[in-house]
């Protein structure tokens, strides 16, 4: 039902916005039907293994999802900002691939700004230029990123509370909101979303299609933002290490596998992260110089703020409070501001109201390798992200780290685990009790009489010797 009603806004939207000058949606009353189409056919693909099971809550859920991020599409596509630009250069570009002239000048360093013009140029050569599907294009990736995390989610922690995080990362707003657009979050997205699998389905055993999806996943984020990819590293290298060391083959096989991809592709995007920050290396001097030139470039305009950076260990709570929930409301200034800052409200309840679930995501961290990622991917990005010294561009990197907190959220509360088990074992116990006392309380059958003299006796009648009197 909340899923029909918010694809009849989005249509209301949409159509209402075919007469605008500056950026007509003529093309509305064919993209939007051939958006929700596709999307659904997404949704089903995703929900076809729960068929009997919670598939129609879920799928209920994931359609809602899309519908909202078709109205996020419409409010961001009406103030398209950064987009307008990737447009501009998506449709100069569209017209080399259309004449097969790969020597490609995207004007901006690739990895960054310039491979995302390169993606949108891909996009505007088989939409023919069209923004309004350009966007809708973008806006399907996002969703399919997030419909590659809800899978990866339930690869890597199968107890877990599935609907409950697919509640969260399709109706959060920042997940709606900022990826529905032609621009780098949604591409991260899918990026996330890929390497998110392949590391789930790597700790699972399923090595051959967990390296595709990973490889596919450190390719998309190392073109958009390699020091994000080197983050992802970091999780798998930590979740490798802190795993318990088994011997079967397999596993090792595993191990050389996911050793070659920390080798080299941390090869790679180290490189590309250093040329994209213009350091010579990345070493500990030169990180930190990155860190506050950084803090220097983004501590400008209204929403800017003292950056939380990570000088000593202290300052590290801190900087985890900054990138994940503020700005608080009595920073927030403006309506985005104040938008911002009741979404980060919301976050910190939600922490609040998840102690339990926190507490069985820490005993559960070295038997669920995929839990264990997730948190140190949430570690890593809060240290490179907290001198990040402006609360509007926080806000929007923040969507990239959301899907993984939500993980850590997202487990089944200790009782709850423990209840069903718990309650066979008092049964179990209680039946041996009782088993006990009856065989204590009853003593061992009588043998009848017979069964012990009578056949002895006769026996011993028979062969006596006579008696001589």
């Amino acid at each position: 039902m909340a899923a029909a009603a918010l694809f009849g806004l989005a249509a209301v939207l949409w159509l209402s916005s075919m007469s605008w000058g500056e950026r007509p949606t003529t093309s509305a009353p064919l993209v939007l039907p051939a958006a929700i189409v596709i999307g659904l056919l997404l949704v089903a693909r995703a929900t076809r293994r729960d068929a009997g099971t919670t598939g129609g809550d879920l799928a209920g859920i994931l359609a809602t999802g899309l519908a909202l991020r078709l109205v996020g599409l419409w409010v961001r596509y009406r103030d398209a900002a950064d987009a307008i630009e990737y447009h501009r250069e998506g449709t100069r570009i569209a017209e080399s691939l259309r004449q097969l002239d790969l020597g490609i000048d995207a004007g901006r360093p690739v990895p960054g700004t310039g491979a995302v013009r390169i993606a949108s140029g891909a996009v505007h050569a088989v939409t023919f230029d069209d923004l309004l599907t350009s966007f809708a294009v973008f806006t399907l990736v996002a969703f399919a990123g997030s419909l590659l995390l809800l899978r990866a989610f339930r690869v890597g922690v199968p107890g877990g509370d599935a609907p409950r995080y697919a509640v969260m990362i399709m109706l959060w707003p920042s997940l709606w909101f900022w990826p529905s657009s032609l621009g780098k979050e949604s591409v991260m997205l899918l990026g996330l979303g890929a390497a998110a699998l392949g590391v789930a389905q790597l700790f699972a055993g399923r090595r051959a299609v967990a390296l595709g999806w990973l490889t596919l996943g450190l390719v998309v984020i190392g073109f958009v933002r390699p020091h994000v990819g080197l983050i992802v590293l970091v999780g798998l290298a930590a979740t490798a290490v802190a795993r318990p060391v088994t011997s079967t083959t397999g596993r090792r096989t595993g191990q050389v596998l996911g050793a070659l991809v920390l080798l080299v592709g941390g090869a790679v995007l180290a490189q590309a992260t250093a040329d994209r920050l213009q350091l010579d290396n990345l070493g500990t001097e030169q990180v930190n110089e990155a860190i506050q030139l950084t803090a220097d470039r983004t501590f400008t305009g209204s929403a800017s703020f003292e950056p939380a950076t990570v000088s000593t260990p202290l300052d590290y709570p801190w900087a985890v409070v900054t990138v994940l929930l503020r700005p608080f409301p009595n920073e927030a200034s403006g309506i985005d501001g104040l938008v911002a800052a009741g979404e980060s409200l919301a976050l910190g309840l939600v922490v609040l109201t998840s102690l339990r679930r926190l507490r069985t995501t820490l005993r559960d961290l070295r038997r669920s390798p995929y839990l264990l990622y997730c948190l140190t991917f949430v570690a890593s990005f809060c240290f490179a992200f907290s001198a990040i010294g402006n609360f509007g561009i926080l806000a929007r990197q923040r969507s990239q780290v959301l899907p993984f907190v939500f993980v850590l959220l997202c487990t089944r509360a200790a009782e709850v685990v423990r209840s069903e088990p718990a309650e066979r074992r008092r049964q179990r116990r209680s039946r041996l009790r009782s088993s006990v006392r009856r065989s204590a309380s009853t003593p061992p059958p009588t043998p009848p009489p017979h069964a012990l003299v009578a056949g002895p006796s006769r026996r011993r009648t028979a062969t006596a010797p006579d008696d001589p009197a």
